[in-house]
């Protein structure tokens, strides 16, 4: 996600008109960056928090590239729409393993 979040960044500033994938970039590591913590560091309620941070790094990604590439204001719900199933799946599935273990 690093990779990718530089590389974004680094196109960002190069290309006239996509300025605004900067902050989108910075917020994408941001959100991987702080999943990633939150189970490692055992945050209090890190399951409840971990897939919406770490799917949130995914949805933005998507979001970004859809936007950049159709212009399409629809896309800028519609990967956090779809998004939302993926994420309470991992959700309940680290609930369930919380729960057994």
């Amino acid at each position: 996600m690093t990779v990718v979040s530089v590389t974004g960044a680094a196109l960002a500033i190069r290309t006239p008109g996509l300025v605004w994938l900067l902050p989108v970039a910075v917020l994408t590591q941001a959100l991987a960056l702080t999943g990633a913590l939150a189970r490692r560091r055992s945050w209090r309620r890190w399951d409840a928090l971990q897939p919406h941070l770490l799917g949130g790094s995914y949805i933005v990604l998507v979001t970004a590239l859809l936007v950049a590439e159709t212009g399409n204001a629809l896309f800028w719900a519609l990967p956090a729409v779809v998004g939302q199933l993926p994420i309470a799946m991992a959700k309940r599935r680290l609930h369930a393993a919380a729960a057994l273990g």
